[in-house]
């Protein structure tokens, strides 16, 4: 009885506390919108969470100022998606302070759960703790779609920071029980569903994607990827994705599975079943309501739409995407350097003869092919160096077969840990000294002799390092008054934004017989600006041109078509 009425009084103290800390927010329907979303971001830079007794109390706060901000951010994301460009100023404000909300109300519950898990004093309810998580992804999936919109993919550490999530949710198995995300909706949530529409999204950073197509999927898979399963269990034919959730990197599509423990899986095959099932019934003109997607945007759109995600989603055919040409066996190694930041640095220490293949062959030995034991020989004394030798950006990879537009290697029995699909490598052809490549990893699977294999395709030949301005002299939306830097932390950098008005680049010349046909730039996605205007020289020659599409998307670098 006693322990009651304590609760009852607590309880009380509690809420009058609560609605005190937040007498700052009633008049803040009475404001301008960017102005009520700014002083909201202020506020939220201020919370620090510490295991003590207001530790409930202060989450307590955190949720209701994310409940009663929800609306603002809204009607901020309906006028950015009606703007369209037409107003360049009205659309970087919007853009600033919805995406500095959304980063700041994310850091607020990531302070929870970093002190959440790291202790055992306070205990929540599970139920709680569901309401927590739920939100916490919500809030960082808004986020990383606002970084969708502007090209760029999700900031550092927001993949390790939702695999905590999913394994907090494992632990108290509350991975699918459902509840309303906010008392106002209609529609019942879990963590496996916010988890499946946030994992489908970041499969469109990758691709060509309007903003206006990035938000219509997001309002698709809310309407249709609902009780996924989120699975530590691999399947032959059942699932399309995967993530694993001891790294920093977001969803990729399964092409080589090992049993590993942190990895999960979803279902996406519904999604395309859904997707042909619309397309179908506007071909033959019948009813579309069955699909609850009449309110979301006109038939022509969702027809645009689901033409692309048909492509990147799909189920049946993508394993048979294989490389069309015949490869001829090979026995040569080859040094190469990855990331696009060492490939600049070595292209800017090589004239344009590259006189500078001593740097990397002493004698010359490794111009001509090398006989299998010689070749297996360098090669297994480079996959005993320490692992600081290939942090530093050079490897020796021994070449096993080749055609016009890719290779193969054999990386030995272990691998570096930065290799991984889409990342970026160049070389100098021991064959023909004055061609420094540059190619994709595409693929990489372990054999059945227990060796690592690379598949390759190279994006061209004749590449050169190119400083590359800025014409337009803008900072990034936001840059004006702070750079994010790892892991969301933001510094002041106003006084030197002088020094950002160039970067480094790869300049890759026109040639047929590769995968890029026109002459290409490639960028640092962080760098890429869809409509913004940067100037190159090359041989003495200004060249201006404005960003469009980019040919390909990655993480870490972008590759744009020069004009003819």
């Amino acid at each position: 009885m006693l322990a009651m009425v304590k609760h009852k009084i607590q309880s009380a103290f509690q809420h009058h506390q609560l609605e005190k800390n937040l007498e700052w927010m009633n008049d803040l329907t009475s404001k301008d919108e960017l102005y009520a979303l700014a002083l909201v971001t202020s506020k939220l830079a201020k919370i620090h969470l510490a295991v003590d007794n207001k530790l409930q109390i202060d989450m307590d706060l955190l949720l209701e100022i994310d409940t009663k901000t929800y609306q603002t951010s809204i009607n901020i994301l309906r006028k950015y998606m009606t703007t369209l460009k037409l107003n360049k100023k009205v659309e970087e404000s919007l853009y600033a302070a919805a995406y500095s909300y959304h980063r700041h109300l994310c850091a607020a519950y990531k302070q929870f759960f970093d002190v959440y898990l790291t202790q055992n004093k306070i205990v929540f309810s599970p139920e709680k703790i569901n309401l927590i998580a739920c939100r916490y992804l919500n809030a960082t999936f808004a986020m990383t779609k606002w970084r969708y919109f502007d090209d760029q993919p999700a900031p550092s550490g927001t993949w390790s920071n939702v695999y905590k999530v999913i394994r907090c949710a494992e632990n108290l198995a509350i991975m699918n029980t459902n509840l309303f995300l906010y008392d106002f909706h209609k529609k019942e949530m879990s963590i496996a569903s916010l988890l499946k529409q946030g994992f489908m999204m970041d499969t469109l950073q990758k691709g060509n994607y309007s903003r206006v197509q990035i938000q219509l999927t997001e309002q698709v898979l809310k309407v249709w990827a609902s009780n996924p399963v989120i699975t530590t269990k691999h399947k032959d034919d059942k699932y399309q994705f995967f993530v694993n959730i001891e790294s920093d990197i977001g969803p990729e599509r399964i092409r080589a599975i090992e049993k590993f423990a942190n990895y999960r899986f979803w279902k996406t095959q519904r999604l395309v079943d859904l997707i042909e099932a619309y397309l179908c019934n506007v071909m033959t003109q019948k009813s579309l309501k069955e699909f609850k997607l009449e309110k979301i945007a006109p038939t022509e759109m969702m027809v645009q739409l689901f033409k692309k995600l048909r492509v990147d989603w799909c189920v049946e055919g993508y394993e048979r995407q294989r490389r069309s040409e015949k490869r001829n066996k090979r026995n040569k190694l080859i040094n190469i350097s990855h990331g696009l930041e060492n490939i600049c640095n070595r292209l800017s220490t090589i004239n344009p003869q590259l006189d500078s293949w001593a740097m990397f062959s002493h004698d010359g030995a490794q111009d001509a092919e090398m006989t299998s034991d010689t070749a297996a020989r360098v090669h297994e004394t480079q996959q005993q160096k320490p692992a600081t030798h290939s942090q530093l950006g050079s490897e020796n990879w021994l070449v096993v077969d080749e055609s016009a537009n890719g290779f193969g290697v054999n990386l030995g029995k272990s691998v570096s840990e930065w290799i991984e699909p889409g990342k970026l490598v160049g070389y100098i052809v021991p064959d023909e000294k004055d061609l420094f490549m540059i190619a994709e990893i595409k693929s990489v699977r372990k054999q059945a002799d227990g060796n690592y294999r690379a598949g390759m395709q190279i994006l061209g030949s004749h590449s050169a390092f190119v400083r590359i301005d800025r014409v337009q002299g803008q900072a990034h939306y936001f840059a004006a008054t702070s750079a994010e830097v790892v892991k969301g932390y933001f510094v002041d950098e106003g006084d030197d934004l002088d020094l950002l008005d160039s970067f480094s680049g790869v300049y890759i010349e026109s040639q047929g017989s590769h995968a890029s046909q026109r002459a290409s730039l490639i960028v640092p996605r962080s760098e890429y600006k869809r409509g913004n205007k940067v100037k190159i020289s090359r041989n003495g020659d200004d060249q201006v041109f404005e960003m469009g599409l980019p040919l390909m998307k990655h993480r870490d670098w972008v590759c744009v078509a020069l004009p003819m």
